[in-house]
């Protein structure tokens, strides 16, 4: 976790930012002064969390429509694919390609306009205006990234757009790799067969609440405790062996390690024919 800690808080990025946007025309002087600095570490600490949160609802976007399949128990049970862009995929899309555009205007002065709508300062650096467009991308990012659940999943298309977009500017002006990179070294170190059992294992709880529920609300409990059984069957037979986890029931289980009920097993397919 020394990568994440180091992206919260990493006072040569925070310099920098203060460089290319908050010390005026590279230019003019300069005057240092904490309060500026304290500005640039509350604007990057804005960045950060956009990155972060954005990379864990990336990958969680990219689970989503197999997690919420996997154990639809009937046809109300089933979600609507994430594939499908809506309004605010489309709008999100627009903002971060306008963004992007108008960041790569700033790096030669092209965002600054008169009245007429003549450019002033053309081909020279505005560094200013590229943190506030990242900073607005930040916002535009974290506002779609709230607006995302596991029971409103989104399409995964337009938030790598933004994040890869963010991460080409802030690689441009030389910004380090715990500012570039934030949120991605928190996945890596993140074993992927976690995950997956991580996954099923919500998904199974909501399963069972699903089929509880079905039962109670049609007060047919024989149904729904058929549906239970069902559930844990198909957990112990093919979700956990293809990760991996045996579960072991009665006698059998005496002859596993520490008495446990499982064991280590290679992952398969128990659908393969």
């Amino acid at each position: 976790h020394q990568n994440e800690q180091s992206a919260w808080s990493c006072p040569s990025d925070d310099f920098r930012l203060w460089c290319l946007g908050l010390s005026g025309s590279y230019r003019g002087p300069a005057t240092y002064s904490k309060d500026r600095m304290d500005e640039a570490c509350v604007i990057r600490t804005k960045w950060i969390k956009f990155l972060m949160e954005g990379q864990q609802c990336l990958d969680e976007c990219k689970r989503a429509e197999n997690v919420c399949h996997s154990y639809a128990t009937d046809d109300s049970a089933s979600q609507q694919s994430t594939k499908v862009w809506g309004k605010d995929e489309l709008q999100l899309f627009k903002e971060v390609t306008q963004s992007g555009r108008k960041c790569r205007e700033a790096l030669v002065g092209r965002c600054a306009t008169n009245t007429d709508g003549s450019t002033r300062g053309s081909f020279d650096l505005d560094g200013a205006s590229f943190v506030k467009e990242l900073t607005k991308l930040a916002n535009l990012g974290l506002a779609y990234v709230h607006g995302t659940s596991i029971d409103k999943p989104r399409p995964e298309e337009p938030l790598r757009f933004a994040l890869d977009t963010f991460r080409r500017q802030l690689d441009l002006v030389g910004f380090s790799s715990y500012t570039v990179n934030a949120g991605i070294s928190t996945l890596e170190h993140t074993s992927p067969s976690d995950a997956d059992l991580l996954d099923e294992i919500a998904a199974f709880r909501r399963a069972i609440r699903a089929a509880t529920l079905n039962g109670i609300r049609s007060k047919d409990t024989l149904s729904a405790a058929k549906d239970v059984l069902g559930l844990c069957d198909e957990l112990r037979d093919d979700i956990l062996p293809s990760l991996g986890v045996e579960l072991v029931d009665g006698k059998a289980a005496n002859e596993v390690d520490n008495n446990r009920a499982w064991r280590r097993c290679s992952p398969r397919d128990t659908h393969a024919t």
